[in-house]
């Protein structure tokens, strides 16, 4: 039998199953309850074999030009553990155990973004309201579907509101700093 560690969403997932069921469940918390008294814990198995160090990329102008993007995906990483929930399977996960682990990503990227962004609506009517673009409209600004006729003006219903930044707060890099690691590795020792 090999030993299958399972990742941080799936530990997540446990753990507040697990919070769960010891509320509920008077069972469950006292064979809890006994384990720990007992101090058993799972036997301890030969740690997984280090993977090779991956050589640094050359960094070209593009990557240092998205800085700030990198930037702010690192402090969704930091904050929420957003790249961690992107790059996990969870198709093998239950919905509720998704549910549970997007909540908390959620909460933890959405307190960064306005911690150092603050974003507002494009457009100020309510979605699913009837809207017309004159000429002269900022095209950037919306994206058109379905028919479109030549020229405006344009009569549609409005489906999303549309985001933009009115101010960003990124920290700056200190000197040296590599921002295509938008998370260290962790080594506990």
């Amino acid at each position: 039998m090999t030993d299958a560690r399972p990742g941080f969403f799936a530990r997540l997932a446990i753990a507040f199953a697990t919070f769960f069921r010891l509320l509920v469940d008077a069972a469950f918390a006292a064979r809890l309850a006994r384990l720990e008294e007992v101090g058993e814990s799972p036997a301890p198995s030969a740690p997984p074999p280090t993977p090779p160090t991956v050589a640094a990329p050359v960094v070209d102008e593009q990557t240092l030009a998205t800085g700030g993007g990198l930037a702010l995906l690192a402090l969704f990483q930091r904050e929420g553990r957003l790249v961690d929930f992107l790059e996990q399977d969870v198709t093998s996960f239950s919905d509720a155990d998704v549910g549970a682990a997007a909540r908390l990503v959620h909460e933890g990227c959405r307190k960064a973004l306005r911690g150092h962004a603050t974003v507002a609506p494009l457009r100020s009517e309510a979605e699913e309201s009837r809207v017309t673009l004159e000429e002269g409209y900022e095209p950037a600004a919306v994206k058109l579907t379905g028919k479109v006729a030549t020229r405006p003006p344009y009569k549609g219903t409005l489906r999303h509101a549309g985001w933009r930044v009115r101010d960003l707060r990124l920290p700056r890099p200190l000197d040296g700093h590599d921002a295509t690691i938008v998370a260290p590795a962790e080594v506990e020792l």
